[in-house]
């Protein structure tokens, strides 16, 4: 899968470029060139570009950040809309009547606060040049540390995305669980962990869901919480109840966890059902159907892409759940791309040790501009 940053998000990255004065290549030629890892004083861009590297493996190694459209903070700022009923003023005039009532749809507006999520480590001067002279790697400890943590951080933001809406997100960012959720679920269910749902558990940015049913995606429960099994028609019925709120085949895409997966396919392979498996590309407006050669394959189901992510919330004693999620209804408002920073060991003075600091971060918020449009099902047996 070849680099896919939006016009946006390579800017951030050809500012390093200019301040580094190279000139007359591609940011993708940049970061795909064979330069050997390198350390602090060498005159390379593997160090100055590491963070562009790992914003590359998120689209690549993390699949809710895939199916997720990216917006700049700048452009989107930090507030939206969403529509919580449709006018009721839809009438019949008599050829010389009085227009009707005026009316108008039912809004909400709320706003976002930035969260940073953030991976810092740090290497002597003493552990570089041991491990330089004695296994003689490329780059030494320093770039295997750089390799471990850029992975690292693509797993950790996954994980947050991943989370279950029974934890709080706190200063991270808000995860899908959250997102696909319902005042239902919170009445008649407990969290991924069979612990009962408190006050503000499924609450979104602001959002009352334990008292009202305004802000509720379309969630699947089993009966009073029981597991159950995995039918053709949860699934079915499912889409069927976001299409009648908004979203669109064209648009939606399932993600689930790898035994969730075999069980559907399992379930499937008698009647044939999915659409055979199908190129996919990735890039800043989520996942698309019409792939290219450089995209990847991923199995259909009348025409919306099944997903896998190995972090996906599995309820106690059960399997993954699985996602709707309509990528016309939410986005991730970025504030600033993966960026890596780090200080050499010459400001030993400031880091008062000998050693090199390193810290990769990202900043910005998952959005949802709709929630009834998305849709999930849980307590699977």
């Amino acid at each position: 899968m070849e680099l896919n940053l939006s016009n946006w998000e390579a800017l951030a990255y050809e500012k390093q470029l200019k301040a580094l004065g190279v000139s007359g290549m591609r940011l993708a030629d940049l970061l795909l060139k064979a330069d050997d890892p390198v350390v602090q004083a060498t005159t390379g861009v593997y160090t100055t570009l590491y963070g562009a590297r790992v914003h590359d493996n998120l689209y690549r190694e993390s699949t809710f950040w895939q199916v997720t459209p990216k917006v700049s903070f700048q452009e989107a700022k930090s507030g939206t809309r969403l529509k919580t009923a449709d006018p009721a003023n839809f009438s019949a005039v008599t050829e010389t009547g009085a227009l009707g009532e005026t009316d108008k749809p039912d809004v909400v507006q709320y706003s976002m606060t930035i969260k940073r999520v953030n991976a810092t480590w740090d290497i002597t001067e003493a552990a570089q040049a041991k491990s330089m002279a004695e296994d003689g790697k490329a780059g030494g400890e320093a770039a295997w540390m750089m390799q471990a943590m850029g992975d690292y951080f693509v797993s950790a933001l996954d994980g947050k995305l991943c989370l279950e809406n029974g934890t709080l997100a706190g200063n991270f960012p808000e995860s899908y669980d959250r997102i696909i959720a319902s005042g239902y679920e919170v009445d008649n269910n407990q969290d991924a962990s069979d612990a009962a749902y408190t006050a503000n558990d499924v609450d979104y940015l602001g959002l009352d869901r334990d008292s009202t049913y305004t802000y509720d995606a379309q969630v699947s429960i089993g009966s009073s919480g029981a597991n159950r099994p995995l039918t053709v028609r949860l699934v079915e019925d499912s889409m069927l109840a976001a299409e009648k709120n908004g979203a669109k085949r064209a648009r939606m895409v399932m993600v689930t966890g790898y035994d969730t997966f075999a069980d559907f396919s399992a379930l499937l392979s008698s009647q044939q059902r999915f659409d055979d498996y199908k190129e996919m590309s990735v890039g800043v407006s989520g996942v698309s159907i019409s792939g290219r050669e450089t995209g990847f394959r991923a199995a259909v189901y009348q025409g919306v892409p099944m997903l896998l992510d190995k972090q996906t919330v599995v309820d106690t004693g059960a399997a993954s759940r699985i996602y709707g999620i309509d990528m016309d209804g939410v986005e991730f408002r970025m504030v600033n791309p993966t960026r890596h920073l780090s200080s050499p060991v010459e400001n030993a003075i400031l880091h008062d040790a000998f050693l090199e600091r390193h810290s990769l971060d990202l900043a910005g918020e998952l959005m949802a501009t709709k929630f009834a449009s998305h849709w999930k099902i849980r307590d699977l047996a």
